[in-house]
């Protein structure tokens, strides 16, 4: 999965989500904000010795305060 169709992707689970914004992110770290909106695991090019990855935070990819 390329890291657009990621984004096409959380924006299908998360209607609020911006593109824009979505964007800023690093794909590893795009994959791992998916794997949280649909609660399963996707396919990545993580090896298991990649660091741990941050996931964009719910409220600001929802433009919440």
């Amino acid at each position: 999965m390329t890291k657009g169709d990621t984004v096409l992707e959380i924006m299908r689970l998360n209607r609020s989500a911006d593109a824009e914004f979505l964007g800023e992110f690093s794909e590893e770290q795009l994959t791992g904000y998916l794997q949280r909106l649909s609660g399963t695991p996707v396919a990545t090019r993580l090896t298991s010795d990649s660091p741990q990855y941050a996931t964009p935070n719910r409220c600001a990819v929802a433009g919440a305060a």
